[in-house]
């Protein structure tokens, strides 16, 4: 079974069950070897996915992110203990008591940092597009 047919199979095997929709794209070589859109953007309207849909991903992203990190880490670009003002000097979030604490890539990996989810309102959650963010 080729690339196509396993990749098109584990599609199948998901919507439905496990996934409401999808668009996968596949390089090899920075060339694209495969390309598929399937199930829906919005089923309530019956909006079918869309080869640009855009998708709020949220927590998906933390095992790509916690990889990447691991990756540089085993490099030497990285280290657990560095604070995280080392790499974002403008990172220095307040605790409730108005103290700055040294916040660790450890603690941001592990979700050991004590940040929370309150979203200033000047920064998009991700459901909704600010004016802001539209216009550039």
């Amino acid at each position: 079974m080729g690339l196509n047919e396993r990749v098109n199979a584990t599609i199948d095997a998901a919507l439905g069950s496990r996934i409401v929709g999808c668009v996968v794209l596949i390089n090899r070589n920075g060339k694209p070897v495969f390309s598929r859109t399937a199930g829906y953007a919005d089923r309530e309207a019956g909006r079918k996915t869309a080869d640009d849909e855009i998708f709020r991903l949220a927590s998906c992203t933390k095992p790509i992110v916690a990889t990447t990190a691991l990756v540089m880490i085993d490099k030497g670009l990285l280290s657990l203990d560095d604070p995280v003002s080392k790499y974002l000097p403008f990172f220095k979030p307040k605790a409730p008591d108005g103290s700055t604490p040294n916040i660790l890539i450890r603690h941001l990996l592990t979700h050991t940092s004590g940040i929370t989810y309150e979203v200033p309102s000047d920064v998009s959650t991700g459901a909704v597009v600010l004016p802001a963010i539209a216009k550039r």
